[in-house]
């Protein structure tokens, strides 16, 4: 994929709209996102970070100021959500980075928050952007700080924040199944409306071959009643209610 942050809006935002196929349901969600987008905040962006552009060494980061590419890969995921059907949800976006899919949810007119670390570039598009970031951190077995309201649906998109540590020999400890079973828990049992939808979207864990999903946490997540794409690493809880496998998160995977 060749990104092209600098490009005129405009022009990559029609050279994008092309690549979307012939769904007019999509098509019309993505005019209504860039619609939305401030062009005089944006083009302020680009000539604060232009000639930076390899100082980004954080997955890229630059790459993220092409936002006609990036709020259309959201649309994609919005409509795959049900998120273009007209309702109106309370939606929790977290490790939202530079805040492309809240910015997608909010002109399709959804109550949405995101959280994150700080991270100067991500912290100036959603800015411009205008969605409700907060900085607030997904801690290692810590619970997720009160938000100030409850969501109907969670989204965790491409994370990072299940590296536990970095070690000498290259490899990564990440979250055990265990660790993100307190995670579902802790957004299921605080920060949800029921019934309320959670969708994952895994970032591959570096091991020693290589990159590789967490397959322990698909089976245990599949196991529990969430529709799993194990080649993907996407994971869907649709519809969770009270008494949801997710409460009993200390049980085994066939438990």
């Amino acid at each position: 994929m060749i990104y092209k942050p600098l490009d005129d809006f405009d022009t990559r935002a029609q050279e994008v709209a092309r690549t979307l196929g012939s769904s007019a349901g999509l098509i019309g969600a993505y005019w209504q996102v860039i619609d939305a987008v401030d062009r005089m905040r944006i083009a302020e962006i680009r000539e604060k970070y232009r000639g930076h552009e390899d100082d980004f060494s954080l997955v890229g980061g630059f790459k993220y100021l092409d936002l006609p590419y990036w709020l259309a890969d959201k649309v994609r995921v919005a409509a795959a959500l049900g998120l273009t059907d007209g309702r109106r949800r309370t939606v929790l976006d977290i490790g939202m980075g530079a805040g492309h899919f809240a910015a997608v949810c909010k002109a399709l007119g959804h109550t949405v928050v995101g959280t994150d670390i700080s991270v100067p570039l991500y912290d100036d598009i959603c800015g411009a952007l205008g969605v409700d970031r907060r900085i607030a951190p997904t801690r290692h077995r810590q619970p997720l700080e009160d938000l100030g309201l409850k969501f109907d649906l969670v989204t965790v998109i491409g994370q990072i924040f299940h590296i536990v540590r970095r070690l000498a020999n290259g490899e990564r400890e990440h979250w055990s199944t265990d660790d993100w079973g307190f995670f579902l828990h802790d957004l299921v049992s605080r920060h949800m409306n029921k019934p309320g939808d959670i969708y994952l979207h895994l970032n591959p864990n570096r091991e020693a071959g290589g990159l590789k999903l967490d397959a322990a946490l698909l089976a245990w997540c599949e196991a529990r009643g969430a529709i799993v794409d194990p080649v993907a690493g996407k994971i869907w809880f649709n519809d969770i209610a009270e008494g949801n496998a997710l409460v009993d998160w200390r049980a085994t995977v066939t438990g």
